[in-house]
Order: structure tokens, then sequence, then C-alpha cells
């Protein structure tokens, strides 16, 4: 057998699985930049049709994340890989939450316009409202806990600003 002929072919069989999945890989992106495009020009649209002003850009985040397990003792606040750590309902005189650890898994997030049509469909934002900053954040909501416990889940969740008060919808799918 002739290995330096063996080896050549081996090697560009390879190099031809790796284009595939290049491939591959390349149009999974694609698609989801383009769904994530629709999204945003939707959400736009029905903000409008809602009587909602939009002052800011809606992102565009394929981000995967996973939730945090925090601790509450730390004396700053805190965030994670960029992500403020934001903190509602809490308990007076409580401390900023601390990041213990990461789940496993890195879920791929919903869309920021899809965050925002969801909002809108609730109907928790009054007409005529101006939405002026849309951030990916960590969202800890303490008015769930019942009691003063010192541990809590952070999850991934689009910040919404507007001049009605601050509105949080969790990004996970």
């Amino acid at each position: 057998m002739d290995w330096a002929r063996a080896k050549r072919i081996l090697i560009i069989m390879l190099l031809a699985a790796d284009m595939i999945l290049a491939g591959y890989w390349y149009g999974m992106t694609a698609r989801d930049s383009a769904e994530d495009r629709a999204a945003a020009e939707g959400a736009a649209a029905f903000a409008a049709s809602q009587g909602v002003v939009l002052e800011t850009e809606i992102p565009q985040s394929s981000e995967r994340l996973p939730v945090l397990f925090v601790t509450f003792g730390g004396g700053e606040a805190s965030s994670y890989k960029g992500h403020a750590i934001e903190v509602t309902g809490s308990v007076p005189g409580q401390s900023f939450p601390k990041v213990q650890s990461a789940g496993k898994t890195r879920a791929r997030l919903s869309s920021a316009g899809a965050a925002l049509v969801s909002l809108l469909s609730r109907e928790d934002i009054p007409s005529g409202a101006t939405i002026s900053s849309i951030e990916l954040v960590y969202w800890v909501d303490r008015s769930l806990l019942s009691g003063e416990g010192s541990e809590d889940t952070a999850v991934p969740a689009w910040k919404f600003v507007t001049d009605a008060g601050n509105y949080y919808i969790i990004a996970l799918n």
C-alpha cells in the first residue's frame, strides 16, 4: 500500500468534511441573524402601532448564556461576562449578589425583538411610553422569594428602560 497516497486522500477527505461543516455553521448563523433582523423590524412596527416610541435600536444578539447561581453577601454591584446582574423586589438592607457558579447549559436566547413583542402583548407598558434603552442583563427577582434567603438564581433577561419604569422579559427560549 502506498502510504503517502493514502495520507493525501485522508487529508483531502478531512478538508472536505471541514468545508461541509463550515458551510453548515455559516448557514445556521446567517439564518439566525436573518430571523433576529426580521423580529426586530416586526417588533418596531408593532411598537409604533401600539403608540410606543423607540428611542434606541433593537439589539441583535445570538449569545448563549447560562443561568447563574448567586448568593447575597457581596459588597458591590456585580456582573458576569459583561452583563450586569440586576435585582428587583429586594429585601431592604440586602447586599449585592455574588456569582457562585454558572449552569453548565448555555441556552440560545430569544431575540430582543421577540421580547419586545411579548412585553407589548402583555399590555404592561402604557401607550405613549418611550423606550430609551434595551439591554441584555442577568435578572434576579427577589419578590418571588418568601423570607430572606441568601441564595437565588439569576437568569438572562432583556431589560427595557422606559419613562414608565423598567421592564424585564426572561430571554431563555
